[in-house]
């Protein structure tokens, strides 16, 4: 038996791949079993892996049809022979020795899960993210008392007190067993979570710790989804499902269910925030009241920005579109304009298109600063999100 089974789940990352098999089979801990399942690439993905295992006798390679992440997750896990298992996404990559230093803790405090941080890779610059709830061993007691009353949401909208990434924790496989296997196949949106959470409130002591290992890489065509279709609904839908279901086994509803609403409505916003968007009326999830011919400046151009530029635009609003990084994203071909260029134009409202509260309160007061009208400048109206407005809008 390996001390650890790492599952890397595979499509199509013939571009990064060999640097995540090199971190992977390069860490100072030797005695791991490294499963990839190769969830039906159509590029040179198989091909490389199979190269791999040749030369290394720790990898197993599981071919399979596409099925997505979770069922290729679970193609892992059923695999696993090790005592504790992590995770790697295949674009990913990760420092030599985090599977030692992890292990050495889960061993030393006998626990069941170890959450560390990550650093996000953007193409010109990193992010370290780590959990807002404080580092250290806690067990069940703990865990009920200082983790659950804000393990989803923290009370600052787009902050967990544990971050739902699996890539950076290490579960016990008896623990993570049943959970990983239990997940919808249908959940196309925060199938970490799915894991994640859970994991947490079954177990019976659990680390978090600052230290950080892996790195995530952010790009477009990674496996997970950013933008939303009626098949990301669905998928939400049936996460808000699970965790209902597994609040409820756990006797955690109480207290996990206002969380709930606050997580859901992060990813519902990120991805189709217009699903909010009361009848006869644009954009309800900044607080309504805009119409058709106003003139509307969105400051952000990621992700989200970029959803609510192409929202203004569909809907016939006039749209200036703002950025401080302006110049990185004109270079991707995207008409952002500078910050300074407001002073120059005459807007009904500005839009701060950016998720996480305390970054978008940076924001509003530079814009202040700069003189922009403070009663024109608006944000997410998050008490109402993460009201009940949430569970109408998924339908449950």
């Amino acid at each position: 038996m390996a001390k650890i089974s790492v599952i890397i789940p595979v499509y199509n990352a013939e571009k990064y791949l060999r640097c995540c098999l090199d971190s992977v089979t390069g860490q100072t801990l030797r005695d791991i079993e490294i499963i990839c399942v190769d969830d039906g690439s159509t590029d040179q993905s198989s091909q490389i892996i199979e190269t791999y295992a040749k030369k290394d006798d720790r990898i197993k390679v599981i071919h399979k049809e596409n099925g997505g992440l979770v069922l290729a997750r679970k193609a892992g896990v059923t695999e696993a022979s090790g005592a504790y298992v992590g995770y790697v996404d295949s674009d990913d990559w990760i420092e030599p020795d985090m599977y030692e230093n992890l292990y050495e803790k889960v061993c030393e405090h006998g626990c069941d899960i170890v959450a560390s941080g990550l650093f996000r890779q953007f193409s010109d610059s990193i992010v370290k993210v780590t959990n807002t709830i404080a580092a250290g061993v806690y067990d069940s007691d703990a865990i009920k008392k200082h983790i659950l009353p804000s393990m989803l949401y923290n009370g600052i909208y787009y902050q967990m007190g544990v971050r739902p990434n699996l890539v950076n924790k290490l579960f016990r496989k008896e623990l993570l067993m049943s959970v990983q296997m239990s997940v919808p196949e249908n959940i196309t949106n925060g199938e970490d979570a799915a894991v994640t959470y859970p994991s947490i409130l079954d177990a019976e002591k659990i680390i978090l710790t600052d230290e950080i290992y892996y790195h995530y890489r952010q790009h477009d065509s990674s496996m997970s989804k950013t933008l939303g279709s009626g098949a990301d609904i669905s998928g939400i839908r049936a996460l808000y499902r699970h965790f209902e279901q597994a609040f409820h086994k756990s006797g955690a509803a109480d207290i996990m269910t206002p969380q709930l609403h606050a997580y859901i409505s992060n990813m519902l916003v990120q991805r189709c925030f217009s699903i909010y968007d009361r009848e006869d009326e644009m954009f309800s999830a900044f607080g309504g009241g805009i119409r058709a011919g106003d003139t509307v400046a969105v400051y952000g151009a990621g992700n989200f920005g970029r959803q609510v530029y192409d929202y203004a635009l569909k809907k016939g609003v006039t749209t200036f579109w703002v950025d401080k990084r302006y110049d990185f994203y004109r270079g991707q071909g995207l008409d952002v304009r500078s910050v300074e260029e407001l002073a120059q134009k005459s807007v009904d409202c500005l839009l701060i298109a950016i998720i996480d509260e305390r970054t978008a309160a940076a924001v509003k007061n530079d814009l202040m600063d700069m003189g922009v009208d403070q009663d024109k400048i608006r944000w997410l109206d998050t008490a109402w999100l993460i009201s009940d407005e949430t569970v109408r809008v998924l339908g449950v």
